[in-house]
C-alpha cells in the first residue's frame, strides 16, 4: 500500500507528538510547536502472508515546508513478522486493505475432545525520528515480543514485552513495557 498526506498549520505553526506504543505512556517524541507553511507525509507498506507465516513492515517519511525550522524530515518505520504454531493463517480482505478476523482450526472449549484455540509468537521492531535540522523533538527505538492466543474467533489474549530506547536533549533512557490485552471482535 502507499499513502499521500498534506498537513495545513494551524495557526502557521505545526506540531509532532508520538507515544511509545504504550497509550497510557506520556509522548516521548514531541517536537512542539513550530512555525511551518505545509508538510506532506508519503506512507508505504508491505504486508506477506505464507501458511501460517506473516510479514509487515511501513515506511513513514514527513517533510516539513518550514523556513524557520530549515525544513526538517522526520521518519518512522517497522518490521515485524509472527507464525501461527497452532498451524492457521491470516487473511487479507481486499476491500478494507487489511488482514481479516482469524479462525482459528479448533475452537477451545471448556470441554474435552476440543481444540487449543490458536497460538501466535509475533516480534516487531520500530523506529520513530522526531529531531532533524535544528527541531529536537527525540528518537524512540523499540523491539517487541509477543505471545496471543484467540480461543475462538471473536476472543483474542495478548502478552507483550517491549524493550525501548530514548535519544532527546543529549540524554538517552531505556524503558521496560509489558502489556497485556483482551479483545473482543464481534
Amino acid at each position: 500500500g502507499i499513502g499521500y498526506r498534506h498537513s495545513q498549520p494551524t495557526d502557521g505553526k505545526l506540531s509532532y507528538k508520538a507515544k511509545p506504543e504504550f497509550n497510557t505512556a506520556p509522548s516521548y517524541i514531541n517536537t512542539g510547536s513550530f512555525e511551518a507553511i505545509g508538510a506532506g507525509t508519503l506512507t508505504m507498506e508491505l504486508m506477506l502472508v505464507k501458511e501460517s507465516f506473516s510479514f509487515l513492515s511501513e515506511v513513514m517519511r514527513t517533510s516539513v515546508n518550514s523556513n524557520v525550522s530549515g525544513d526538517p524530515t522526520f521518519n518512522y518505520w517497522q518490521i515485524g513478522g509472527s507464525y501461527f504454531i497452532t498451524g492457521e493463517h491470516r487473511r487479507y480482505n481486499k476491500i478494507t486493505g487489511n488482514p481479516g478476523k482469524l479462525i482459528p482450526n479448533k475452537n477451545f472449549k471448556f470441554r474435552k475432545g476440543t481444540g487449543p484455540g490458536a497460538w501466535e509468537l509475533a516480534s516487531r521492531f520500530t523506529s520513530t525520528n522526531g529531531t532533524d535540522a535544528g527541531i529536537a523533538g527525540g528518537k524512540f527505538t523499540r523491539f517487541t515480543t509477543a505471545v496471543s492466543w484467540y480461543p475462538n474467533a471473536h476472543f483474542r489474549y495478548s502478552i507483550n514485552y517491549g524493550f525501548g530506547r530514548l535519544e532527546k536533549g543529549g540524554l538517552i533512557g531505556t524503558t521496560n513495557m509489558w502489556q497485556f490485552r483482551a479483545q473482543f471482535e464481534l
